[in-house]
């Protein structure tokens, strides 16, 4: 439902990806929550909701049992509140970085262990502060993240990489086509998509589907 005077919302809800069909309502968020981009991460048996907008900047936490439908429950909290950022995960460690802090932008990385419960640690940070993306990937082992906005009409096209199950910071791993935000990924364990996008508001920018190869580099 949406907060009063709000354009956020606390609904979860869910398809079968097997099927094809409407989604239907899997539970609420403990709080309404908006801006959440690639905020959201999962293990095979857990997804997690970091951070978000509502409408101030939270470093809140939230997570569902995937097998079984009902509300969110408190995991803990990110070192630092945001909206806007983007997230990778392992089978077992969940990836936070970048977001927009209000009025300042992060460049922050941090990470928990999905099966716990608890606050988030520092992992590293990212080369350049940015929000809107940068947009992440996976294979389980790297993750990646493309893309996002420095402020204003600035734009990134770089594609960062992590080891998930090691910390530090990020390091190059090549460039998306061309700079733009709200890129929307997807990846299975050998290639990742980077789909659509925005930079500014002009139109046209999203038209682009683009793949890496996550396990070499370019």
């Amino acid at each position: 439902s949406l907060g009063p005077g709000s354009n956020v919302t606390d609904a979860i809800s869910y398809i079968d990806i097997s099927t094809t069909g409407n989604a239907v309502s899997f539970g609420s968020l403990g709080e309404a929550a908006g801006y959440l981009n690639g905020n959201n991460v999962s293990s095979s048996t857990r997804g997690l909701r970091q951070g978000g907008f509502t409408p101030s900047r939270v470093n809140t936490v939230e997570y569902v049992t995937l097998a079984s439908t009902g509300d969110a429950i408190n995991f803990g909290d990110l070192t630092t509140g945001s909206e806007g950022g983007s997230g990778c995960a392992s089978s077992t460690r969940a990836i936070r970085a970048g977001g927009h802090a209000g009025p300042a932008h992060v460049n922050v990385i941090d990470y928990a262990e999905i099966s716990t419960l608890g606050d988030y640690l520092d992992f590293g940070d990212l080369p350049e502060v940015v929000y809107n993306g940068p947009d992440g990937v996976s294979n389980g082992t790297r993750g990646l993240f493309a893309g996002g906005s420095r402020g204003g009409n600035s734009g990134t096209s770089r594609i960062d990489k992590i080891s998930i199950s090691s910390k530090g910071n990020s390091q190059d791993f090549g460039d998306i086509i061309k700079e733009r935000r709200n890129l929307i990924p997807c990846a299975n364990q050998t290639r990742g998509i980077f789909m659509g996008g925005r930079f500014a508001e002009l139109a046209g920018e999203g038209s682009f589907v683009e793949y890496i190869t996550m396990a070499s580099e370019g």
